[in-house]
């Protein structure tokens, strides 16, 4: 997750793009598919019936990984840049700020899809 969410801004930048919704959307498919994949491998392995995995499911994942994502990813350099233009906050202060409130605050709405 970490590795898409910085080679996609990376790109962006490179390529002199806005790095927001690339980043969101790339990094939300490569975590959304992995989580997915590994917590219906696990109701597989855990449960002695034939299991199906409720598409729901795949949904209710796409909204809470989505949401956490861009939080964490994409909100929170929002939530940083603000803080040092705003509230004059030194810059390490600001991103220390701002990546553990937001995906903080994100949790109480993702919290519940779970």
């Amino acid at each position: 997750t970490y590795l898409t969410a910085n080679y996609t801004t990376a790109l962006c930048h490179e390529l002199d793009i806005d790095y927001k919704i690339p980043t969101a959307v790339a990094t939300s498919l490569v975590n959304i598919t992995a989580i997915a994949y590994k917590d219906r491998e696990f109701a597989r392995m855990c449960s002695k019936a034939p299991t199906t995995f409720p598409l729901s499911s795949y949904g209710l994942f796409a909204m809470r990984d989505g949401l956490t994502v861009t939080s964490s990813f994409v909100l929170k350099n929002t939530v940083k840049d603000h803080l040092i233009d705003e509230h004059n906050l030194e810059a390490h202060n600001a991103d220390l700020a701002a990546s553990f409130a937001v995906p903080m605050l994100a949790q109480l709405f993702s919290t519940p899809l779970h």
